[in-house]
């Protein structure tokens, strides 16, 4: 690809020289055969030992180099990158009809490859031809650093301690050493030996493990000092070669534990164990204080020193960390607050071992049975209820159960239930939560209920918890109330010239129903033949006939208001009475014949007492001029009286010349 791209770029430098060629007076010649100015491959392999010696030439499975066109040619070979700290030189090699490209190391005070800091170096050299600028062309040079044996292994760590029984037995593995060499292939290589000879150690030659030979004795030595070489391979196990590191192995000897710890339980007064030889099982009340001791692992060791000294743990089932044991003592506590109703029990599986070598342990699986208290109240599954129930509900009718539940067990958790609100239109069953109507209902009078109910526990003893939540009690409507007229009865007068279309009563009535139920239409069933028509929507009875009074005085008509109700309307019935009115023709009013009268009585006159008549005169005939007389004003109120038709005024009460008494 590289090649390609050198040479189209020739091609288009040649093309614009062509191009200038007639304007330049000293146009650049470029030789025919420059796009053969190439290296034969774009990227060569080669190899080079670290620690390799100044011009040390880097080795190639294939020639690197360009082939000459022209025999004249002088090419020259530059690394221009991937060589930053100068550790390559590029030479080149003239043999024949071919420029070879040699890579070697630099002399000096040069770096000296490392393959364990770089392995690889790619470099990119640059080929060009003396004195022509415009030939140049570039290649890739991979060069792998090959691995030499000049690392030593060494050990991690380099100091090693372990401590065993004089009773281990013989080939048991006590221990292992770990070196590492960072020279690759069989230069990494290495094996394990010991700087002295031992009887009663063996090392593995290759994984460093170190075993048990010979028989110990503590009281003839308990601790040996021991010194593992790793040693390039295939070189001198014994002696100083200057390719080998050193670690120590310590090893201690100890008496052997030979009894196993022997675990007793004892239970407080917080708790109670049952009665077997070893109890399994104990119980603990939910509402013990925290730091309180529930109960004591007892244990004995029949071994002496550390092999006789105890420690105890819960090694298992105390998840949540309820439980603490002291270390040393062997004494459970109550680390935090109990809650039966999320944990009822705990399986601890108690554990006590020795200090000893090799290391001997009891354990126990102990059942803790958490007791429980009155400490949850119950708890209604829902919080607010709501029900929509008719009217006309029978008495007896269940309504709802209401149902709460309270985590504690037996009697702690058994619900009572019971209502808080005052009434005598429902109840509640103590037991089960059912609510029923027992009283009849109105929603006329009151259209829904707002009730509290209350769940108790029954605990035997202390106090009871409990919870109260709502039900609101909706009345559905039911067509239940005929119409209601008011008044019941209606009067109604109307002048006997009125015009046709007139109204002469209105009817109206009352009916506390919804919906249809308190939609209420009116008719009438007497109307006199046609006489009155009343608006079946608004109740307004209106005059469809003339009117006479010297015909008819007095009209009675039956109304009836009937409702929408489904599947059974309501009516009711009224009457209506209307009077007619004679009118006065006569366009004067009555008079009387004196402006002023004067009558005179004498004191304490009895009562009843004639005192004056009074006149006056209507000039209409008939009963139009009919007159009737009254008191209507005057400091005389209360203290005389006039016929209405004998036009006599008379005392109406003894008249005295003091004051009237004050209750007039």
């Amino acid at each position: 690809m590289q090649v390609l791209f050198l040479g189209l770029s020739l091609q288009l430098l040649l093309l614009i020289f062509r191009q200038s060629a007639g304007h330049d007076q000293n146009p650049h010649v470029i030789p025919q055969d420059a796009l053969n100015f190439s290296f034969a491959n774009s990227v060569y392999h080669a190899t080079v030992y670290e620690n390799s010696a100044a011009r040390t030439y880097a080795n190639s499975k294939i020639k690197m180099g360009i082939h000459l066109s022209k025999r004249s040619w002088e090419i020259r070979y530059r690394i221009t990158s991937g060589d930053d700290e100068g550790l390559f030189k590029a030479e080149d090699y003239v043999l024949g009809d071919f420029c070879f490209l040699r890579i070697r190391t630099k002399g000096g005070n040069a770096a000296i490859l490392n393959r364990e800091i770089q392995d690889n170096y790619v470099l990119t050299v640059k080929a060009y031809v003396k004195g022509q600028a415009l030939l140049e062309t570039w290649t890739k040079v991979s060069i792998q650093v090959l691995d030499m044996n000049d690392l030593r292994p060494l050990f991690s760590p380099t100091t090693y301690s372990v401590t065993i029984a004089e009773s281990t037995p013989l080939r048991t593995s006590i221990a292992q050493v770990t070196a590492t060499d960072a020279d690759i292939g069989s230069n990494g290589e290495f094996y394990f030996f010991f700087k002295d000879k031992m009887e009663l150690f063996a090392v593995h030659p290759t994984s460093g493990v170190v075993y048990l030979s010979g028989k110990l004795n503590v009281n003839e030595q308990d601790q040996y000092d021991i010194e593992i070489m790793a040693v390039d391979r295939g070189m001198k196990l014994y002696g100083n070669n200057g390719v080998s590191s050193t670690a120590k192995l310590f090893v201690h000897i100890e008496h052997v534990n030979e009894h196993s710890p022997v675990m007793t339980i004892v239970t407080h007064s917080a708790s109670r164990l049952d009665k077997n030889t070893f109890p399994t099982d104990i119980a603990v009340q939910e509402d013990l204080k925290v730091a309180s001791s529930v109960f004591k692992v007892n244990a004995y060791d029949g071994d002496a020193g550390f092999n006789g000294q105890i420690l105890y743990s819960i090694s298992d089932g105390n998840t949540d960390n309820c439980f603490i044991i002291d270390l040393w003592t062997g004494l459970i506590s109550v680390f935090l607050p109990m809650d039966r109703e999320k944990r009822d029990r705990y399986i601890l599986n108690l554990t006590i071992y020795d200090l000893g070598r090799p290391q001997k342990a009891a354990w126990r699986l102990l059942t803790v049975h958490i007791v429980d208290t009155n400490d949850n109240a119950p708890q209604f599954l829902q919080e607010g209820h709501r029900i929509v129930i008719p009217e006309n509900t029978a008495i007896g009718t269940v309504i709802i159960q209401v149902e709460a539940t309270d985590k504690d067990l037996g009697v702690n958790g058994e619900v009572v239930y019971s209502l808080l609100t005052s009434t005598t239109l429902f109840s509640i069953n103590s037991t089960n939560g059912i609510v029923y109507v027992t009283g009849q209902l109105d929603r006329e009078l009151v259209p829904f209920y707002n009730l509290k109910i209350k769940a108790r526990d029954n605990p035997d003893k202390g106090r009871h918890k409990f919870s109260v939540t709502s039900l609101k009690v909706i009345l559905e409507d039911v067509n239940d109330c005929p119409p209601l007229f008011i008044p019941s009865v209606y009067k109604a007068r109307a002048l006997e010239d009125i015009p046709l279309g007139t109204v002469v009563a209105w009817i109206e009535t009352q009916d506390p129903d919804l919906g249809f139920g308190g939609q209420v239409r009116y008719s009438l069933i007497n109307d006199h033949n046609g006489w009155f028509e009343l608006d079946r929507n608004s109740g307004a009875i209106r005059l469809t006939k003339e009117l006479d009074y010297e015909m008819q005085q007095f009209y009675n008509l039956t109304v009836k208001a009937k409702d929408k109700g489904k599947p059974v309307s309501l009516l009711s019935v009224s009457f209506v009475e209307l009077e007619v009115i004679d009118v006065n023709e006569n366009l004067y009013a009555p008079y009387f014949s004196h402006f002023a009268l004067t009558g005179i009585v004498e004191e304490n006159a009895p009562t009843g007492t004639t005192l004056l008549q009074v006149s006056a005169q209507d000039e209409d005939a008939g009963r139009d001029g009919e007159i009737h007389y009254s008191i209507r004003d005057g400091s005389g109120l209360g203290r005389f009286a006039i016929d209405e038709e004998t036009e006599l005024l008379s005392i109406e009460f003894s008249l005295v010349l003091s004051p009237l008494p004050s209750s007039f």
